[in-house]
């Protein structure tokens, strides 16, 4: 018989309680007459359990009637012993229990169904399997809206500034569009780019990564575009300027055609509207680094997070095509060149037993970045069964920083101690490759499965530093004054190659078996050099120089076993692992070797109370390898206040993860819940040790301890009234940690004192939208509570943070928009002059242009009373920090805003819209 290949109807998805039966109408036709066909046989067979739920036959005029039907997953089936079958999968829904379908056409035995008929759900929110789906129309966005404008609407999700996405309280580590990353691991340039009137849905699910340090849960966005915006072109040109300082500008082009997408995108600023990604901010260091080594506390910002002046250069472009129906290719290129210029000031507080100083620094920073990135996959379908992949890529950074660092030490009684004044000059080169190859396999048997995967990872570093400090004392503290003036080089290159082997062994239609085995090996060399500049010569100084190598082999079994009802699924495993571990002192000939076994046990568990309501338990236990420079066993004067030294000596830690999730939707109310809980317990943990000088400065290691927690528990809401007008969205987080360090005071005779710093901070909010025709507005306040102790030192000082927050949109007469944002925050209980509460006011205000309203001409004000700034503190055992960042104030943009597209139907037929 010839294959057949089914239609598939995807009907609303429901959650109703009030109806229990669906009931199905319709006309059934033959594809040679088009005239009606009696006596077709039409079942409704319950997809779980294969079950027949009720059956009818049309009569003379091709009618049928099919009632009773309890609600639920079914493939409805059309049969007639002269035509080939037709089915339909239906999802059931209380919204749409009575489906007609008013032209069902069954082919001719003899033809091959081509055509594959899709009905479009209209409920706003359902589950599709594991799959949490939000259809796109259902939400309403402002004209010309980009996919965040779409995400920040949807329940249960948030977008912050930096374009970072949270769904139901967690993070989103990917995003994906139709499937496939969109310009690499760059979700921005898709979120802040790609029309939201494109989208069909969203859809959010949970997926297992292998981390090197174990297996990790992650959630995945993909948005799945219409196929109506995968055929042609579509685009947008945008630039605005205040003809003086600021500037933007943008221009992204795509061509989609079925399965052939090729995209070019370029982008430059000098506002915080710089394009830079969540990688980029990873890769391009945007955080600042206050100390090198472990951080054990705990960190609070508020205000503009994009901190310093930047400049910022991007572009690349995307490809991505099926040769023929079994291959696959993709490629993508991104260029970034960026700059940025960082004013920093800080005031540290080191509290003791009996005493305490302040340290106050300013900082500036100026530091620039050039990288090449590209990227290649390939899928290749061997046959039905097998299924190769590839996906090479190579990454080419160069870098400099110009840092200036001048600061001073008061005693408790405000006595300038010190001074200290510090010049790095850093340049450097790397270049990253890495490559994955992976085999899957099926096999007739159902579920059998065998997959394969190899990696392969290299990076080279070579960098050089011009180091000058000059660190001076008061007077009468019989301390001379010390200068260092030095040239390093340095250089650091690893590889790593890691194969993994999976098997899976079906027991039964809900059990089964898995087995796997994966093989690490590491190596890594790190070599520094320092070199004393007196007059015309350079003196190797061997403090500060080293040449050190990592070897490490890992050897890893594991087995699991899942059992998956209708309602149910879950998943306990373990792995046994051997790590052998050799460090190598070149310099001194010193060589530390090190065994260390571990069990990994793991559980994941999902309960399905409903199609709307899902709980989730999932415990893992992690361990990670200590990185080179904490192994490197030289001091790091950098920072001649603050200096690091590697440990050698260092085992990988070990921590125990719990996270339990649960999510409740009504899509007929629009209200939703979702919470969560999470633990962590590290038996092995790294931790620092660090040594106060009598002079003020520091010395800091990073060492294992044992018994460091982290635990939290926050939930979420959404309660609409007046069909939707009017949203409330409460929220709740308490988080709770303990951690230990070890702290040396030679002066005080303190020696390996454990310190146990807890942490706990409450935080909860309210934010109320009003949603009509032509406005929208959003109130919004939070309040944090934060209290930090510690039991050496006095670092016991609670503080207070409130947030108020006012957005509003405005869709005028005369094509006319108008939005603001404004944001207000109260900081209490911090160091004098970091007690701001800064006033920040946005506003915009534009014209929509063309027949297709697709010209957008708009004038918008950043920080109209010219107060943002950037206000950080952070707490480590003893150590109070408060530190503020210039970041751009108030500036004002005219700008243009062109999107453009076309729609075919059919392939001579164009229609463009500007």
């Amino acid at each position: 018989m010839t294959k057949l290949l089914f239609s598939l109807t995807c009907i609303l998805l429901g959650w109703g309680v009030y109806a229990q039966t669906m009931k199905f109408t319709g006309v059934v036709n033959d594809t040679t007459n088009q005239k009606p066909l009696e006596n077709v046989v039409v079942m409704a067979i319950n997809l779980s359990d294969s079950v027949l739920l009720g059956f009818t036959r049309t009569n003379a005029a091709g009618e049928f009637l099919l009632d009773n039907i309890p609600f639920g997953e079914m493939e409805l089936l059309f049969t007639h012993p002269r035509f080939a079958d037709k089915s339909y999968f239906i999802i059931g829904s209380e919204l749409n229990r009575d489906i007609h379908i008013p032209n069902v056409i069954l082919p001719n035995i003899a033809t091959e169904l081509q055509e594959v008929v899709i009905y479009a759900n209209k409920e706003p929110i359902f589950f599709k399997g594991d799959t949490l789906v939000y259809q796109a129309d259902s939400f309403n966005v402002k004209p010309n809206a980009v996919v965040e404008d779409l995400l920040k609407r949807l329940p249960g999700i948030e977008v912050d500034e930096e374009g970072n996405i949270k769904s139901q309280g967690q993070e989103v580590a990917k995003v994906l569009v139709d499937g496939d990353e969109f310009f690499g691991d760059d979700p921005t340039v898709a979120t802040k780019n790609l029309s939201a009137e494109g989208v069909q849905t969203v859809e959010v699910y949970e997926t297992v990564e292998d981390t090197g340090d174990g297996e990790e849960t992650i959630q995945v966005m993909d948005v799945r575009l219409k196929e109506g915006a995968k055929n042609g072109y579509f685009g947008k040109i945008a630039g605005g300027s205040d003809f003086q300082n600021f500037y933007e500008g943008e221009i992204l082009l795509n061509r989609f055609k079925n399965d052939l997408k090729v995209s070019v995108f370029g982008f430059a600023s000098n506002t915080p509207n710089t394009g830079f990604g969540w990688s980029d901010v990873r890769r391009f260091g945007l955080t600042n680094e206050m100390d090198m080594g472990y951080r054990d506390g705990v960190m609070f910002s508020s205000g503009n997070s994009r901190t310093g002046l930047p400049q910022n250069l991007k572009g690349g472009f995307y490809y991505t095509d099926k040769l023929g129906k079994d291959l696959k290719l993709g490629l993508n290129y991104t260029f970034n060149n960026n700059t940025i210029t960082e004013n920093t000031s800080r005031n540290s507080q080191y509290l003791f037993a009996d005493t305490s100083f302040t340290n106050t620094e300013d900082n500036y920073g100026f530091q620039a970045q050039e990288s090449h990135s590209l990227n290649f996959n390939m899928e290749w379908k061997i046959d039905s069964l097998t299924t190769l992949e590839f996906e090479p890529s190579v990454n080419f950074t160069a870098s400099s920083r110009d840092q200036i660092d001048s600061s001073d030490y008061f005693t408790s009684s405000n006595t300038r101690t010190s001074g200290t004044y510090v010049s790095n000059f850093l340049t450097s080169e790397s270049v990253d490759v890495n490559s994955m190859l992976r085999l899957r396999r099926g096999f007739k048997k159902k579920d059998r499965s065998l997959e394969f995967e190899y990696q392969y990872g290299y990076s080279l570093d070579d960098n050089s530093t011009r180091l000058l400090s000059n660190i001076t004392y008061e007077p009468g503290l019989g301390i001379p004054d010390s200068i260092t003036d030095q040239n390093k080089i340095g250089s650091s290159n690893t590889q790593g190659h890691r194969a993994y082997l999976e098997f899976v062994e079906p027991l039964s239609k809900k059990m089964k078996l898995q087995f796997d085995y994966k093989f690490d090996y590491f190596f890594g060399d790190q070599s520094r050099e320092a070199f004393n500049i007196n007059g015309s010569n350079e003196v190797l100084d061997s403090t500060f120089s080293n040449n050190f190598s990592n070897k490490r082999f890992e050897n890893r079994i594991g087995v699991a076993a899942t059992y998956e009802t209708n309602k149910d699924y879950i998943m306990v495993g373990a792995d046994f692992r051997n790590v052998e571990i050799d460090n190598h002192d070149i310099w001194r000939d010193t060589t530390y070797r090190q065994s260390v076994y571990n069990i990994l046990p793991s559980m994941r568990y999902t309960h399905k109370f409903s199609k709307s309501m899902r709980l989730r338990v999932n415990y893992n236990t992690r361990s990670s390898q200590p990185s080179l420079n904490q192994l490197q066993p030289i001091p790091d004067n950098s920072n001649p206040n603050r200096i690091y030294e590697g440990n050698p000596d260092l085992i990988p830690d070990y921590s125990h993860n719990l996270n339990i999730n649960f999510n409740n939707w009504n899509a007929v109310t629009g209200r939703y819940i979702w919470s969560g809980a999470y633990a962590q317990y590290n038996p092995i943990a790294f931790s620092s040790e660090v040594t106060y000088l009598s002079d003020g400065r520091t010395r800091s290691k990073t060492i294992n301890v044992d018994g460091n927690m982290y635990a939290g528990v926050y939930a979420g809401a959404g309660i609409n009234f007046w069909k939707r007008q009017l949203e409330l969205k409460p929220n709740v987080n308490i988080s709770y940690s303990e951690t230990k360090n070890i702290i040396n005071v030679p002066a005080s005779g303190i020696e390996n004192l454990e310190n146990l710093t807890k942490n706990a901070n409450f935080s909860g909010g309210m934010e109320v939208t009003f949603d009509f025709d032509s406005i929208r507005l959003t109130l919004g306040s939070e309040v944090g509570y934060n209290i930090p102790k510690s039991t050496f030192g006095n670092a016991n000082q609670p503080y207070f943070r409130y947030e108020y927050t006012l957005r509003y949109y405005h869709q005028l007469p005369w094509k006319m928009e108008f939005e603001t944002r404004i944001d207000y925050t109260v900081n209490t209980n911090r160091s004098a002059g970091y007690n701001v509460k800064p006033f920040i006011l946005n506003a915009s205000l534009g014209r929509r242009f063309l027949k297709t309203e697709n010209l957008i001409v708009e004038l918008k004000a950043n920080d109209i009373f010219n107060q943002n700034i950037n206000i950080m503190r952070d707490i480590q055992s003893n150590i109070i920090t408060d530190q503020t960042t210039q970041v751009i104030a108030r500036y004002f943009l005219l700008k243009a805003t062109l999107r453009f597209n076309n729609t075919k139907t059919s392939e001579k037929d164009e229609q463009w819209h500007f």
